[in-house]
């Protein structure tokens, strides 16, 4: 049983996080998913993203985020806050933008899904921004919105 009381406190003091080093919690959900995800772009042939998850566990990638076609909405846990390269979430089935991310440093596409509107669209775009073919998108709020979004060449 000493043995046993030693190991566990020799884990609990490595780890930043309690929870995680015991498989649980939010930011152990959060890697299980990005996991799958992985998984799926892959069956897609899509390059799985490299990211990090943040103390406020909201995610950030650094490279591009694809997700695959018929994907659906995020989860609720799921939080992605900058992606340095592109963001496509095109044909996903989405119809909200809650939890995509926040700032983009390529471009951000979420065209061909069931939007009904840009709640949740990122403030910051240093390429280009497209939401084409949302049928429930009302075309003056997407104008409205393209006027206010931020694009320039950094993000942080």
């Amino acid at each position: 049983m000493k043995i046993v009381k030693e190991h566990i406190n020799e884990i609990f003091s490595k780890s930043e996080d309690k929870l995680t080093s015991l498989g649980v919690g939010k930011k152990s959900q959060i890697k299980e998913w990005m996991t799958n995800l992985s998984r799926m772009c892959l069956n897609d042939t899509i390059i799985p993203p490299r990211y990090e998850i943040n103390k406020d566990l909201t995610i950030d990638v650094d490279s591009h985020l694809y997700l695959p076609g018929n994907f659906g909405n995020l989860p609720s846990f799921i939080q992605f806050n900058i992606v340095a390269g592109d963001f496509n979430c095109v044909n996903c089935d989405m119809t909200t933008l809650r939890g995509c991310p926040k700032k983009v440093g390529g471009y951000y596409d979420c065209s061909f899904n069931k939007l009904k509107n840009l709640d949740y669209a990122p403030t910051h775009v240093s390429s280009h921004f497209s939401c084409g073919d949302n049928c429930l998108l009302d075309k003056d709020e997407v104008d409205e919105y393209k006027r206010k979004i931020l694009y320039n060449n950094e993000i942080s």
